[in-house]
């Protein structure tokens, strides 16, 4: 800031100064230095690539939509140049629903990670040692995932150790995790180092847990640090990693076998891994508690906003103001992109009494809910609504642990595949919709026919979610063997 006051347009600081105010949460500021770095002649597909992750916070669709064409464009003519493309996997995939365009950004990133060293050979010992690797072993829907897995593993069969990096953090869920496998070990060095670290603890398989997300170790990785590598859970895609062996995948997110280069470990139960360990015992949360009306069909949003479109939300308000006595109620909203969500509705012609955005209870000033009251929070909804392009994945466990039917649409992608993925492996796959028509026909329908809603409410109640999560057990032990 001190030395923009001197270099006023300088784009390098601009383009710095906007990426902190994102880091800081002021989407707002981050917006305007992204678009002055523009202006002044910056690395046009890297600050496009910043600028549009900041406009999906701010759910502002209309500029979203411009410079989302830009880039695409800027990507495309990187990939037939045989450049790297600025814009990662990860980012891709939340624009965009084509599998061969993210394989092929995936693969141009792949394409400079470190030589592969030479492969370990295999220790044999008495279990199979399996290590985890990742910096979200802390409040963080992996963590949540990974955590009854590692709990109910046979420990006479494996032997677990969790490889964590970047910050912690004091949770429950941290603590529960470090309480649930054998050794923790922090690798704070570089790649070599800590390839080292693991090679020493003779490994027989080492998960991924980060895929092409925000700090990956994928460099880790391609210098081969086990015998067998696999990457799991934390990334809906493969790798094009070439020391990268297997993918836990199902028929439903992994449709086509030449968009990965990893093989397949199909599961039969569905990639993802949810049972019934969290539970609401009681009534937690009533509905006044949230300032939500007590007679209306809730529709609630439980994913990030920045997974939604302005062409979903447009589909939603087309069926709100068919159902009078209906409301939408976003629970991941910010008080900065609810601005633009507020300007689309009312131009809608809905009223602001039928939009909701608490997310924390009346009784509550502050503090973070635990995971039995998200859950009890979210059983308040009548329905979830997924998004499309990229689907929930974790928030749609949650709406299968809260009893709550979910309505999904399966697209291309594996990251638009999770939701029926998911539905599938309880038996619900019936309830997926196969096109967006479809999605917003059956949102219709629910909304104005409550006979409708409770035999949707009926089926994801009698799911035995405990059956289920040892089936799925039963099956990954196996597959590792």
């Amino acid at each position: 800031e001190k030395s923009l006051v001197t270099h006023t347009n300088n784009s390098d600081l601009l383009l710095n100064l906007g990426n902190l105010h994102y880091l800081d949460n002021d989407f707002s500021k981050s917006k305007d230095c992204h678009i002055r770095a523009l202006m002044n002649g910056a690395n046009e597909s890297l600050v496009l690539v910043n600028l549009c992750q900041t406009l999906r916070k701010l759910a502002d669709w209309d500029l979203l939509r411009e410079y989302e064409s830009r880039l695409s464009n800027l990507t495309i003519q990187d990939l037939q140049s045989n450049k790297i493309p600025a814009e990662a996997p990860l980012h891709c995939m939340l624009r965009c629903d084509d599998p061969s365009l993210l394989k092929s950004v995936t693969k141009a990133h792949a394409s400079v990670l470190p030589n592969q060293l030479k492969l370990p050979e295999r220790q044999k010992g008495k279990r199979l040692r399996l290590g985890f690797v990742s910096d979200d072993l802390r409040e963080h829907p992996v963590a949540h995932l990974l955590c009854p897995i590692l709990k109910n593993l046979d420990k006479n069969r494996f032997e677990t150790t969790l490889f964590w990096y970047g910050k912690g953090d004091n949770s429950e869920i941290r603590k529960r995790l470090f309480e649930s496998v054998d050794h923790v070990h922090n690798l704070r060095q570089d790649y070599l180092n800590s390839r080292a670290e693991i090679l020493n603890l003779n490994i027989d398989l080492l998960f991924d847990l980060k895929g092409w997300t925000i700090n990956h170790y994928q460099a880790l990785f391609s210098l081969r640090a086990a015998p067998i590598q696999i990457t799991f859970l934390g990334f809906a895609g493969g790798t094009q990693n070439p020391c990268m062996d297997y993918l836990i995948a199902d028929n439903v997110v992994a449709k086509n076998k030449e968009h990965f280069s990893e093989s397949l470990v199909q599961m039969e139960h569905g990639f993802m891994p949810f049972g019934s360990e969290v539970t609401i015992s009681s009534p937690v949360f009533q509905r006044k508690d949230f300032g939500l009306p007590e007679n209306q069909i809730i529709a609630a949003v439980c994913v990030a906003t920045d997974k939604l479109t302005q062409e979903l939300f447009l589909a939603w308000t087309r069926c709100f103001k068919k159902v009078k006595n209906s409301c939408l109620w976003i629970l991941s909203s910010r008080p900065e992109d609810r601005q633009q969500i507020r300007k689309l509705w009312l131009s809608q012609g809905l009223s602001m009494d039928r939009l909701h955005f608490q997310r924390k209870p009346s009784t509550r000033d502050s503090g973070f809910l635990s995971k039995q009251e998200h859950l009890a929070r979210i059983s308040l909804a009548d329905l979830v609504l997924d998004s499309w392009v990229y689907n929930g994945h974790s928030s749609t466990v949650d709406a299968i642990q809260a009893r709550v039917p979910i309505l999904c649409c399966l697209g291309s992608n594996w990251a638009s595949r999770t939701s029926a993925s998911i539905l599938k492996s309880v038996g619900l796959n019936k309830f997926t919709c196969t096109d967006k028509s479809e999605y917003e026909e059956y949102l219709d329908l629910l909304l104005s026919n409550p006979g409708l809603l409770n035999e949707w409410t009926l089926a994801f109640q009698k799911i035995d979610l405990s059956q289920h999560f040892s089936n799925w057990m039963n099956e990954f032990q196996s597959k590792l063997e």
